[in-house]
Formats: C-alpha cells, structure tokens, sequence
C-alpha cells in the first residue's frame, strides 16, 4: 500500500446517486495509477470500485468520494470480512508507509507486512495486505493469490538486479528510482526493501524517504 493523491473535485455521477459511472471509474484509473489500492499490482485482469467503509446501503458512505477506492476483485473478495470493515488505512489520507513495514519474507521471498505501532488500524491493514497475498480458503483465491505473489517476486528480482548493478558499477541510478516511484507497481515493497537496507544502498535515501 501507497501514498496516493485522490482528485479534489468528486466526479459529477455521484451528485446523480451513482459511483458506478464511467467518470468515477475512470477518476479512479487516473488516481490510482490503474494499481490496486491494497495489493499494488498494475496489470489486472478485472476491477471493481471499493468502499473503503463498508455502506451496508447507506447512501452517504455509498457516494462519498472519499470513500471510494480502486481495488482488483480479488483483494476486494478478501476485504470483504467483518473484520476488515472498519480501521483500514486510507492511503489517501494517510502515509501507510509510516504505518506499515512492507518488506519480503526472507525464507520464502514473498510478501511480508507488519505494522509500525499497535494502533488498530496498522494491525488490522497488515492483516488484510497479508490476506490478500495468501488467502487460500478456495481454489479461486489460492490460485489469484499464487499469480499476485508471482509477479511480486518478478518485480523484486528486477530491483535486486538493478541494485546489484547500481552497488557495484554506480549504474542504473534512473532505472531504480523508476522502481521507487509510488506509481511502480508493488512501490510499498521496492520503497520498504531499500528504506530497510540502506546501509547498503545510503544514496537512495531521499528516493525513499517519507513525506
């Protein structure tokens, strides 16, 4: 999960009782960078409008625009628990980065995210980011879960390729800083795994550095 910047005017289709419009949508896509905002994956294969608060039919949180997310219909499956409803991070208001420690699990390589603090609200987002990396309870989740974590280790191989380069012949500085960019794909991970290394890499500090 990532810092976003979400347009400040609401697109007219909400004033007109709908958040399933095209101009929603494609707010949406323009904001979220076409990422989902849970998992970060970019090249999905199916989207859906998120509440970030669950509105159980109430009109206020249905069109609020501040309530609507970008998300992918697997992690929108996941999220979609009693115990995800409230006191998830709004990555539009808040910097998740302060909040989460997204890094990779140094046994398996896959994803891994733990929250900064006790607060509920990073332990709770942990959890789902968690979930929706590994939720296995179906065939249909387990095998969406396998894909996203596939192509998480594709992108995090491509970093570790670049750093390697850029360690060792002062090459590739663009290259990485393109992977450290929050509208990279998975950039909660490429941005933790260099903030969580930087002893090894102490030039790309301001690349990653929390605003």
């Amino acid at each position: 999960m990532i810092k976003v910047n979400r347009s400040y005017v609401a697109p007219l289709s909400l004033a007109k009782g709908t958040y399933q419009a095209k101009d929603v949508q494609e707010q949406l896509l323009l904001d979220f960078g076409g990422k989902c905002y849970l998992c970060e994956c970019h090249d999905l294969q199916s989207l859906v409008t998120e509440h970030l608060v669950a509105h159980h039919g109430d009109k206020v949180l249905m069109l609020d625009w501040n309530n609507l997310f970008l998300s992918c219909s697997h992690c929108n499956s996941v999220k979609n628990q009693r115990k995800y409803e409230h006191d998830i991070i709004d990555c539009c208001h808040e910097e998740p980065e302060k909040l989460l420690n997204q890094t990779v699990d140094e046994t398996t390589g896959e994803p891994l995210v733990e929250p900064i603090g006790d607060s509920l609200m990073a332990v709770n987002t942990a959890n789902l980011l968690n979930d929706c990396f590994g939720k296995n309870n179906t065939p249909y989740r387990k095998a969406e879960a396998a894909a996203k974590v596939k192509a998480f280790k594709a992108v995090m191989n491509e970093l570790y390729k670049k750093l390697l380069t850029f360690r060792h012949e002062n090459d590739d500085y663009r290259a990485v800083r393109g992977m450290l960019d929050r509208r990279h794909p998975f950039a909660g991970f490429t941005r933790g795994y260099v903030r969580n290394h930087l002893g090894d890499y102490p030039e790309l500090e301001d690349d990653v550095k929390i605003r």
